[in-house]
């Protein structure tokens, strides 16, 4: 506090508007910052460390939100913003909530008693705000964790925005408010799964939900107090609706109807019996569930404003893919994703074309650790599964005869060769494969296997996606590009020749990895973490924010 007062004794001497001297005050600590500048008020560090110093600059070190004897009305109103910080998922003190709002108290009992404000504490209010509006404003743009940094399977379609024009902007037209709205991922999902964090925060607030017990709904009597406390539990978390009656045989249809809706936004086995995963479920307690939800309001923010109109989503821990068109599903089905340990990837790209009757190519990894193993076993592998050889640069004369290399001596470090599976019914890639050349070599394609469609989890394939209707999207795919005639396909499957289509209208495609999200009908669903990614992006959330890089 010494130093600021000689600061200030120091600019007296040459100035005399208190409002120059305000802005004096707010240059000085910015230049005493150092290169690069570290900035720390109280206990708070400024974490826009390079944008904010350009900020001021840029207009003449003028204080944005404060005035020699007051603050402005925008000041009041970031304040707000930053207090529902929480319904987005983010925390508010990440933006200095709690010291801005001691300083604007301070400052107001100077003013009730009619005493000068303290340009000290009027500069660390007006770069606390400065950079409570660039860093949260920035996290609403593209979020608060940069997913690539903690998980190298997973590519973000991060938005750009201007930063310094934008927080110039909303100063100048004080609408604070209108300008974070804006920010916002402009996403039907998004908005939703932010009002059901509000119900459950509303749900923590008046103690969450009980913990029920195993019991057989069959052997109850209306009056238990077991068979209340399950009614309470699925009431609060609006699977079951006011029931008034007390006919026993109608109570326990009701509630048969209730758990199996449960079930259902739980991915749980629709049996409408109370088992033993509902029963683990039931029991998930609501600050677990409110964690999922502000995990899963971090991953909207990752998405591009434009998905596409039509556009194809795969929820990876949900199974299944959607053709969306108008906000509409018209396209569902069952998929098969990767194990695991050869997780499938999150990512954003374009269906450009179709390969039908496809060769498949097997990944050296595959070939080394799933195929070479069985071929030691039986060399019939090849002949089984309609299998070749050819050496590691392929070249269509290089095909070698599998009998004629001892399997025995070969491992991973000396395995030179390229196994190919003919088109046909045992090709691993069955009738069509749909193309979105990425990094990460992976694809959507049909499969001859399908009986692990009717599995619940179905975490079984190298990372691609296995689609459980892919002839159904292709005929979409195909009859949205009106230069192919109808039957096109089947004209194709049937010539058993691999063949490529490539889609004039490329159809946008986004896999993705949601533990929380709302469906089309306004229902809220949670799913397993089968990739342990939730853990791992939590913990980073709830970090203190770095020295944040800022979109300028």
């Amino acid at each position: 506090m010494k130093k600021w007062l000689l600061v200030i004794f120091l600019i007296i001497s040459r100035i005399t508007s208190a409002q120059d001297l305000l802005d004096e005050v707010i240059r000085n600590q910015i230049e005493a910052a150092g290169v690069p500048p570290v900035i720390i008020i109280g206990t708070e560090q400024i974490h826009a460390n390079t944008v904010l110093p350009v900020f001021y600059e840029r207009r003449g070190y003028k204080a944005a939100w404060c005035m020699e004897n007051d603050f402005l009305p925008h000041t009041y109103e970031l304040i707000r913003c930053l207090r529902d910080a929480n319904e987005h998922g983010l925390n508010p003190d990440d933006y200095h909530l709690q010291r801005m709002k001691m300083l604007v108290a301070n400052l107001e009992s100077f003013l009730s008693s009619n005493h000068k404000l303290n340009l000290v504490m009027l500069a660390q209010l007006d770069l606390l705000c400065t950079d409570a509006f660039l860093v949260f404003g920035s996290h609403l743009v593209s979020g608060k964790v940069n997913p690539e940094t903690i998980d190298s399977e997973w590519m973000a379609s991060k938005r750009e925005v201007n930063m310094l024009d934008l927080i110039e902007s909303a100063i100048q037209t004080g609408q604070i408010t209108r300008t974070f709205d804006v920010l916002l991922p402009r996403h039907t999902g998004y908005e939703l799964l932010s009002n059901h964090l509000k119900k459950y925060y509303e749900i923590e607030s008046k103690g969450g939900w009980p913990k029920i017990s195993q019991w057989a709904t069959d052997k109850f009597d209306p009056n238990d107090p077991s068979l209340s406390k399950l009614q309470y539990r699925l009431r609060i978390s609006g699977d079951l609706a006011n029931q008034k009656s007390k006919d026993q045989q109608n109570i326990f249809s009701v509630l048969e109807t209730s758990i199996r809706l449960f079930q259902y936004r739980h991915g749980l086995e629709i049996t409408g019996r109370l088992d033993s995963l509902t029963l683990y479920e039931l029991n998930i307690p609501v600050e677990e569930r409110i964690r999922q939800l502000k995990i899963n309001l971090e991953r909207w923010r990752w998405l591009p404003q434009d998905l596409g109109n039509p556009y194809v989503i795969i929820n990876i821990p949900n199974f299944e893919l959607d053709l969306i068109k108008e906000n509409k599903s018209i396209l569902q089905m069952r998929v098969v994703v990767g194990k695991p340990y050869r997780r499938t990837p999150v990512f954003s790209d374009k269906i450009t074309y179709l390969v039908f009757n496809p060769y498949w190519y097997v990944p050296k990894n595959i070939a080394v650790n799933d195929i070479l193993p069985q071929i030691r076993q039986d060399i019939d592998y090849f002949s089984s599964k309609k299998m070749r050889v050819f050496y590691h640069d392929y070249e269509p004369a290089s095909e070698i005869d599998p009998s004629t290399i001892n399997w025995t001596g070969i491992s991973k470090e000396n395995f030179n060769y390229l196994l190919r599976q003919d088109p046909g019914p045992l090709n691993a890639l069955g009738n069509v494969k749909f193309m979105f050349p990425n990094k990460f070599n992976v694809y959507l394609h049909d499969t001859p296997s399908r009986d692990l469609f009717e599995k619940t989890e179905r975490t079984f394939s190298s990372g691609c996606i296995r689609a459980s209707k892919p002839i159904e999207l292709a005929e979409y795919l195909v009859s949205n590009n009106s230069s192919y005639p109808l039957n096109y396909i089947n004209t194709l499957i049937s010539s058993g020749i691999e063949q490529t289509l490539t889609l004039n209208k490329p159809m946008p495609i986004h896999i993705q990895y949601w533990t929380a999200w709302v469906d089309v009908n306004g229902i809220l669903h949670f799913r397993k973490d089968i990739y342990n990614r939730d853990e791992t992006l939590y913990d980073a959330l709830i970090e203190s924010p770095p020295t944040t890089r800022i979109i300028n």
